[in-house]
C-alpha cells in the first residue's frame, strides 16, 4: 500500500540519504496513520530488508525517523495551537490519547502537558492567563 502524500509546492527538496528520503516522506503522508516500515519501503519501491540495510549504513532505524518526526510535530503543535493532547494525538495518528501521552513521555521524559505549560511563551497562552498577564 503507497502512502498517500501531498507534496508541497513551497518545497523543492531533493533527498540524499534515505533517512532523508524517510524523513520527508513522514512529514508529508496522509497524518490519518503512523507510517510503518513497509509503507516507507512500497513508497520508495524497495523491499524492507534494503531499506533497513541502507538506514542501517546510514547509521540509524526507521523507528528513529518516525519518532524523531513525530516528537517534533507534537513539540509544534503543543507550543502553537490550542489543540488538546487528544487532537495532537489524532492528527499524529494515535489511536488514542494514552498511546501518545505514552509515547510522548519516551521522547521527552514530560507528558505533553507539562510540556506545554514549561515551554509555551507567556504572550501564546490562551484563555484568561493571557488577559490576567497583561493588565
Amino acid at each position: 500500500m503507497k502512502i498517500p502524500i501531498t507534496p508541497k509546492a513551497s518545497h523543492r527538496f531533493i533527498p540524499t540519504s534515505y533517512t532523508e528520503h524517510v524523513a520527508y516522506a513522514i512529514e508529508e503522508y496522509n497524518h490519518s496513520y503512523i507510517p510503518t516500515l513497509t509503507n516507507m519501503a512500497d513508497l520508495l519501491e524497495i523491499s524492507e530488508t534494503t531499506l533497513k540495510r541502507r538506514l542501517k549504513q546510514e547509521g540509524i532505524s526507521f523507528s528513529n525517523i518516525l519518532n524523531r518526526k513525530l516528537a517534533k510535530k507534537a513539540q509544534y503543535l503543543l507550543l502553537n495551537t490550542q489543540k488538546s493532547v487528544r487532537q495532537i494525538g489524532e492528527e499524529l495518528g494515535y489511536a488514542n490519547a494514552s498511546n501518545f501521552v505514552r509515547a510522548f513521555l519516551r521522547w521527552e521524559g514530560i507528558t505533553p502537558d507539562t510540556y506545554r505549560g514549561q515551554y509555551r511563551p507567556k504572550h501564546l497562552c490562551y484563555g484568561n492567563d493571557t488577559r490576567e498577564n497583561l493588565t
